[in-house]
């Protein structure tokens, strides 16, 4: 017993010593482990990008990939009203995409989102934004429908005054007009052209919509549509053929030999008024016949009347581009959202022909109805050393190749492999590439090319969709303006595109062409085209001298044929002028009447002749300038062949243009239109139209820009033989009354438009603004505004002499820079220190020099 007690005593004395050792190993072991143990950080999760959603849309995920990024986010309400830099909400995005199955998923998150319009676009015209392409019609309709649903407005109208009734009647699609009227459309709602839907459809000759709507309306409200202009009228001045067999029988079944006008005119008589003669003279013929019972084929009867009008292939229109227009100044391929800065502070770039002639469903001109009707030339030679030496001085030349190997040797040298295309800055507003030489040679080319076609009758006229523009080069490039010697720059341009167009055609077809006319629509004066027409008689231009830094005078004559030259070329440019907020003045400075070549001078009619237009004068005043002395003055000088240098930047949502032109869309149609009248009268239709300016591309297929091209293309392409006259002043007076009573009603929505923004503002508070939607917009900048930082992957280009100062921001064409203690406190933090990312920086060496 005691042996046993001893026993288990010893036993647990032994226990609790193997205990007490377990515990200090157990106790050494965690102390090593914790000191050898590496210090784990805490997994934060990183914050989402803002702009997730909508590059997701805009690559084409799926609605459970778009749900997914969706429910990750605390509130799905706000990420509706999240606005990206292009001003675009997620709804925005899916619209532009067709994407119905995204539209019904955001407005069962948010429904009050619907009557939120992209800048001045309703939700219900962004809904039909790509139905202008065939395949996406269905895609867009079901869109639309699902706004009309959610509460959208049936009636609500874009910037032209047009409802989608409207654009249902352009795209000729009936289905839609069908369940329009369902959601009860007013038919009888007229643009700011005064246009019903029914004008609309027969302007496009598209006869099965205008049935449709003739069947759903009352017989007075038909009468009513016709109290200025009857149908038949109508269809005549658009050579509207389908329409007209459609109205005299089925819709209005009236004899087309005892039809009269409103005027009390025969519809012959009418046809010939407006250029129709020939074609309607056989379509009159057939008409007859089906109305005594005969069967008529239409398509074949039409086919038969153009023929008859045209007998070569002479009346269409000719869409001239080229690829490599695109590796000038290319926008930055390493992020979305780099991309999205750098389109905000850099208005010309690629997506201006992006939305033009890009690949469906982005371009414009890549629509059915263009590819259908019109001929294309998608690829051209570069312009000849030769042809652009007709215009330019060597010395440029020189100067900007070796600019631009100096550029691409540096790219090979030090550059990220991932963007092997940055962009460098050339002057305070112009920017180069490796690729800026081709494209601009490319677009000379382009020009070169549309010349020969219209005068090989491939075509009537042409457009040259190509970039960059080149009016402001003269022929050593950019042109000092004596007043304003700080706005002095390319603006944007390398080569002088038009006048090596016209120098080729002066030259190549002196047979046929004598005289040439140059027209500048541009809203910046076209200083680089008029400094290369004085050149064509003996001319003193200031070359500069880099390493002296200064401009020395030097005897210069470049004519493009022989000495007669200078008096068989004239260039008219219309053009803002002087200052629109007291501060500064408007790009380049340039472009007064004191510069006009007199009529007293030996080389009038030809010369110069400069329209300058002040900011106070509105979009009529231009209108009237235009009739009394631009198209007077190309009447008076009867020209061979007219080229147009096409810039739509006056319209009225351009930021570029600041308070100028203030143009809409319809005044791009009438001018062409009655430049068109004046080359029917003068030269067999004979116009080359040629890209300048126009940066607005928010919106795309629906932006300032496209549009605006869309309505120049329509007015380009007619048919018509119609002549200018200047003896019927009674009618012009009217139509200017008329115009004006248009421009008091377009007036009156925009403030109604305006005061909605306003009210709407209050409801929605907006990240980072508390302002109206429009505020929004407007804060986020306009397309065709440069901000003062140059966007993070420009880099400095400090060797050559021309270029602005290395501390000196990209400045906004048509902007003087700012005195140079305000400068200080404009530029932000980003263009002080500019990003590190693909920045390649060009040490100062021995450059090419100028003589």
């Amino acid at each position: 017993s005691t042996q046993s007690t001893w026993d288990n005593n010893n036993m647990a004395e032994e226990i609790k010593a193997t205990n007490i050792l377990s515990s200090d190993i157990k106790e050494e072991n965690e102390k090593e482990n914790m000191e050898n143990k590496e210090e784990i950080p805490l997994e934060i999760p990183k914050p989402r990008d803002r702009f997730e959603l909508h590059y997701a849309i805009q690559d084409g995920a799926s609605l459970e990939d778009i749900t997914a990024i969706v429910s990750l986010h605390e509130s799905p309400v706000d990420l509706m009203m999240t606005y990206a830099r292009d001003g675009m909400l997620p709804i925005h995005k899916a619209l532009s995409c067709g994407r119905s199955d995204l539209v019904e998923f955001f407005l069962g998150i948010d429904e009050s989102i619907v009557v939120l319009p992209y800048r001045d676009i309703p939700m219900t015209h962004m809904a039909l934004s790509l139905a202008r392409f065939v395949s996406y019609q269905d895609q867009c309709t079901a869109c639309l429908l699902i706004l009309l649903k959610n509460g959208a407005n049936v009636h609500s109208a874009d910037r032209l005054g047009r409802t989608v009734m409207h654009q249902a009647a352009l795209l000729n699609m009936v289905d839609l007009a069908g369940q329009l009227l369902i959601h009860g459309v007013d038919i009888m709602i007229r643009d700011y052209n005064n246009m019903l839907a029914f004008h609309v459809a027969i302007e496009r000759d598209n006869s099965r919509i205008l049935e449709f709507l003739m069947s759903k309306v009352k017989p007075e409200d038909v009468e009513k549509a016709q109290e200025d202009e009857t149908f038949l009228e109508t269809s005549i001045k658009y050579g509207a053929w389908n329409c007209l067999f459609l109205l005299t029988s089925v819709a209005l079944k009236c004899k087309i030999t005892e039809a009269k006008t409103k005027q009390n005119q025969t519809l012959k008589d009418f046809a010939a008024l407006h250029g129709w003669l020939e074609e309607y003279k056989v379509i009159e013929h057939f008409i007859q016949e089906l109305q005594e019972g005969k069967k008529v084929e239409i398509n074949k009867a039409i086919e038969e009347a153009k023929k008859a009008a045209w007998k070569e292939n002479g009346n269409a229109l000719l869409i001239a581009t080229d690829e490599d227009c695109y590796s000038h100044a290319p926008l930055t391929k390493h992020s979305k959202d780099a991309r999205s800065k750098q389109l905000l502070e850099q208005p010309e770039n690629e997506e201006r022909l992006r939305c033009l002639v890009g690949t469906p469903p982005l371009g414009i001109l890549n629509t059915d109805d263009y590819l259908e009707s019109d001929v294309w030339l998608n690829s051209c030679q570069p312009a000849a050393i030769s042809d652009i030496l007709r215009v330019h001085e060597y010395s440029y030349i020189h100067y900007l190749t070796n600019t631009i190997e100096s550029i691409a040797k540096k790219i090979t040298l030090e550059s990220d492999p991932e963007n092997d295309n940055p962009v460098i800055r050339y002057d305070r507003d112009t920017l180069l590439s490796k690729g800026s030489y081709i494209a601009a040679t490319k677009g000379a080319g382009v020009v070169i090319a549309a010349v020969d076609a219209v005068m090989k009758k491939t075509c009537r006229a042409a457009f040259c969709a190509i970039r960059p523009p080149g009016h402001h080069i003269g022929p050593i490039g950019a042109v000092e303006t004596p007043d304003a010697k700080e706005m002095t720059s390319s603006g944007f341009c390398l080569l002088n595109n038009v006048a090596i167009g016209a120098a080729y055609a002066k030259y190549n077809y002196k047979s046929s062409i004598n005289k040439i006319v140059i027209f500048d629509i541009d809203v910046h004066h076209g200083n680089g085209t008029e400094d290369i027409i004085r050149n064509l008689s003996p001319n003193v231009i200031n070359f500069e001298v880099p390493a002296l830094h200064t401009f020395l005078p030097q005897q210069c004559y470049k004519p493009w044929l022989n000495e007669s030259d200078s008096k068989n070329v004239l260039f008219i440019s219309i053009h803002g002028y002087g200052s629109s907020d007291d501060v500064y003045k408007f790009y380049p400075g340039s472009g007064s009447k004191s510069e006009n070549t007199k009529e007293k001078d030996e080389d009038y009619p030809g010369g110069i002749l400069n329209l300058p237009m002040l900011s106070t004068y509105t979009r009529m005043d231009w209108r009237s300038v235009l009739r009394n002395e631009a198209f007077t003055r190309i009447n008076v000088f009867q020209p061979d062949l007219i080229f147009l240098s096409a810039g739509f930047d006056a319209h009225e949502k351009e930021g570029i243009a600041k308070d100028f032109g203030k143009f809409i869309e319809f005044d791009y149609y009438w001018i062409t239109k009655e430049v068109q009248k004046l080359a029917n009268k003068h030269c067999g239709g004979r116009i080359v139209s040629v890209l300048e300016g126009g940066y607005n591309v928010k919106g795309g297929i629906l932006s300032p820009l496209a549009q605006s091209v869309s309505f120049h293309l329509d007015s380009l392409r007619s048919r018509t033989k119609q002549i200018y006259t200047d003896l019927i002043p009674k009618e012009l007076v009217a139509l200017t009354e008329e115009e004006k009573k248009m421009e008091e009603k377009r007036k009156t929505t925009e403030a109604e438009r305006e005061r909605e923004g306003k009210r709407r503002g209050k409801k929605f508070k907006l990240e980072d603004n508390s302002g109206s939607i429009d505020q929004m917009v407007e804060l986020l900048g306009n397309a065709g505004e440069m901000s003062e930082s140059s966007p993070e992957n420009m880099q400095e280009l400090s060797e050559f002499p021309l270029n602005a100062p290395k501390d000196e921001a990209v400045g906004t064409l048509g902007e003087a820079p700012k005195p140079e203690e305000e400068k200080k406190e404009a530029i932000p933090e980003a263009a002080k220190e500019p990003s590190k990312e693909n920045n390649i920086e060009i040490k100062q060496e021995e450059g090419p020099k100028m003589i």
